[in-house]
């Protein structure tokens, strides 16, 4: 027969190695978020992202002036002020890249600060950026 103490040793450790299958461990770190723009007069973004566990925005550029907030855990508004053009927006820390996050331009304004009717034609990618080694 078995001693109690023995038996739960093994229970626990069948649990453990249990829990752990099928599952990854998170990777932190940064998000590239990109535009798409119809326009070449573009002058200043709202937008909006949402996903899990974004902790920060950051510029990726120094072209641009990058304002942001936390809304709450899983969305941060953004305001860009610049010459804005098609490509990357700013960066996100997020801890864990390989969640889905989405991102929406909200309002947008020319250069001569009138703003556009509908940015239903703006579109926002964010994928995985490399960190540097």
């Amino acid at each position: 027969m078995m001693r109690p103490s023995l038996v739960a040793a093994v229970v626990l450790a069948v649990l453990l190695t249990a829990s752990a299958c099928g599952t990854e461990p998170t990777v932190g770190g940064r998000m590239l978020v990109s535009l798409e723009t119809p326009a070449s007069d573009d002058g200043a973004l709202a937008v909006v992202v949402t996903g899990p566990g974004i902790a920060e925005v950051m510029p990726t550029s120094s072209s641009y002036s990058v304002y942001w907030r936390l809304a709450s855990a899983t969305e941060a508004r953004v305001l860009v002020f610049g010459n804005i053009s098609p490509g990357p927006l700013f960066a996100l820390l997020v801890e864990d890249r390989s969640a889905v996050f989405v991102g929406q331009v909200t309002e947008v304004a020319r250069r001569d600060d009138a703003l556009r009717d509908d940015p239903v034609d703006y579109t926002i990618s964010i994928v995985p950026l490399a960190d540097p080694e």
